[in-house]
């Protein structure tokens, strides 16, 4: 389901991080700090729920790249993580 509070899109930014063993920083008026082991990434242009939303669609080009590259290691990815990973605009939650 769509997150409907702040807290709950918090949560879904930490798990979709927390799947690809990125870092994540909540910062002022809304933007997001994701870092890995490439670099820093911010998200800050917009207000905190479309930061969160580009946040994770980068995540997701990510994930597209780490299974891509390790298939045999699908059985690591944790149901939250994935979970996290999906879209939630279909949901008609914007």
């Amino acid at each position: 389901p769509a997150p409907v509070t702040d807290d709950d899109i918090q949560q879904r930014v930490q798990d979709a991080a927390g799947e690809l063993c990125c870092e994540v920083q909540f910062l002022d008026d809304g933007a997001i700090c994701l870092e890995d082991y490439a670099g820093q990434y911010y998200f800050e242009q917009y207000d905190f729920r479309e930061n969160a939303r580009l946040a994770i669609r980068m995540l997701r080009c990510e994930l597209c790249y780490v299974a891509g590259d390790c298939p045999d290691e699908l059985d690591n990815w944790s149901e939250a993580g994935l979970n996290a990973l999906a879209e939630w605009e279909k949901s008609g939650h914007q």
